[in-house]
């Protein structure tokens, strides 16, 4: 096989992580989004 060269192995490794790294930061503002929602409701009870 062989087919794939390095730095093809490294621009996918990178585009994964960079793809990763950004999901999870939109999931923790999401819940970060969700908490503040939770206090605010809370309060008002």
């Amino acid at each position: 096989m062989g087919g794939i060269s390095l730095p093809q192995i490294i621009g996918i490794a990178v585009a994964v992580g960079i793809v990763i790294f950004w999901q999870k930061r939109q999931r923790d503002k999401a819940t970060a989004l969700r908490k503040q929602q939770d206090n605010q409701q809370n309060s008002q009870d």
